[in-house]
């Protein structure tokens, strides 16, 4: 991290020349592995965007004539299937409430699976040319008061579109969870639920918290919890007085102090096991293996990997464990939370000190699991260890649980917030 501050910085002296014809090719946009770490990776991402965005000259916007807000959210090629699932209900809504007309900004293949996801939308869809530079004018043209983007940073289009500003307010959404670090993007919308104090400043836009977790996340289809300890744990293979705790995290997500927590899980539960879900690259599954082997000496005996499941047997997996294990600084997010909580199945988290870190902690406070919440490495030990080992308390924790999703799951709040401050950016618009 030090080491890419200072590259960045000499950069600025002669930073590299930027082709807009080839900015979709990818690779010099920052690299999303900096979310991983623990730390606040603002100055970062600004630095990358101080070496761009004098080169990238910002489009004249066209003017509009007055009627219905026009929002187009941006949702770039190979990310429609998790915009759907986190946002594409919320954004649904918007549109059919008819005060706003919302556009699906996408690529051509994007649209097609966006439609197949979600057939009902009744908005409309802008399907984007390949280059960047192209995509922003043919935004431009499409004269929207207001760019909400799913995710910026993830791809180089829906990295560098901002820098061309073809709308007059650009938003960052909650899809990546870090600032953009880009002068041209606006407003980043979060949740009160999901920020700590103080973190307007791990932002470069103006941080809009809305009060509710912003997603109408539909309830997964979940299976029922095996009946008994021993039936949960014949799933991994184990018998019925080894517990299982399972980490369904990226493991790209399970930072090094993620191995003090297991191993005090694995020192308070003797017959424990922990198990991971590998990672499509088997380089990365390995690389963890082998720095649990130096952390956790002999114990990592008990630690077991998993291959990756098609979505049905993945929530059965969810569901047969004792208990869900949330990964340090950048945790689960609105995805592998639902899923442990339709599952009923109880899942522990240590909240970090930014938006990536706190997505568990939010959900398990509205359902009033505040035990499962712990601010120490002891207190995550002693309660995972607690859910596993007794099956009473596990119980009741998985029936709170599925009550509090019945609450959160599909809460039309969320929508009615978002358009709320959609309405606003056009009224400051023309004011």
């Amino acid at each position: 991290h030090e080491r890419l501050l200072a590259t960045l910085e000499a950069a600025r002296a002669d930073p590299p020349r930027l082709d807009p014809a080839k900015l979709h090719h990818g690779g010099l946009e920052p690299p999303m592995a900096l979310a991983y770490r623990g730390g606040d990776v603002r100055p970062v991402l600004e630095a990358y965007a101080a070496l761009y965005a004098p080169q990238i000259e910002p489009l004249e916007l066209l003017s509009r004539a007055g009627g219905k807000p026009r929002v187009g959210v941006v949702v770039t090629h190979g990310h429609e299937g998790v915009y759907d699932r986190c946002l594409g209900r919320l954004v649904e809504r918007i549109a059919a409430r008819g005060h706003v007309h919302v556009t699906l900004v996408c690529s051509p293949a994007g649209g097609n699976v966006l439609r197949h996801l979600r057939p009902t939308f009744p908005g409309d869809y802008l399907t984007l040319p390949t280059r960047v530079d192209e995509a922003a004018r043919a935004v431009r043209d499409a004269r929207f008061d207001v760019l909400p983007y799913w995710e910026v940073g993830t791809d180089a289009t829906n990295y560098f579109l901002p820098f061309f500003r073809p709308a007059p307010v650009q938003c960052a959404t909650w899809g990546w969870p870090v600032t953009s670090g880009t002068p041209r993007v606006d407003c980043y919308v979060s949740s009160e639920l999901l920020e700590p104090p103080g973190a307007a400043a791990h932002y470069t836009e103006r941080l809009v918290p809305l009060a509710s977790l912003p997603t109408c996340y539909e309830r997964p289809p979940a299976p029922p919890s095996p009946a008994t300890p021993a039936l949960r744990r014949r799933a991994f293979g184990v018998d019925a007085g080894t517990p299982v705790y399972l980490c369904v995290q990226n493991v790209r997500k399970a930072h090094p102090d993620l191995d003090a927590l297991l191993a005090l899980i694995l020192d308070r539960d003797r017959r424990g096991r922990v198990v991971f879900v590998a990672d499509e690259q088997p380089a990365i599954t390995n690389a963890l293996l082998a720095r649990l082997k130096g952390a956790l000496g002999p114990d990592v005996a008990r630690v077991g990997v998993v291959g990756r499941q098609d979505r049905a047997n993945y929530l059965r997996l969810v569901a047969a464990a004792d208990v869900v294990l949330d990964t340090p600084h950048y945790g689960g997010g609105a995805n592998t939370v639902a899923d442990a909580v339709a599952c009923g199945t109880p899942l522990v988290t240590r909240p970090g000190l930014f938006h990536r870190g706190r997505w568990a902690a939010a959900v398990l406070r509205l359902a009033g699991l505040n035990e499962l919440v712990t601010d120490t490495a002891e207190g995550y030990a002693a309660a995972a260890v607690r859910i596993a080992t007794d099956e009473p308390f596990r119980r009741d924790v998985a029936a709170r649980l599925l009550a509090g999703g019945h609450d959160w799951f599909d809460d039309p709040q969320p929508a009615e917030e978002l358009e709320t401050f959609w309405l606003s950016c056009k009224a400051r618009r023309h004011a």
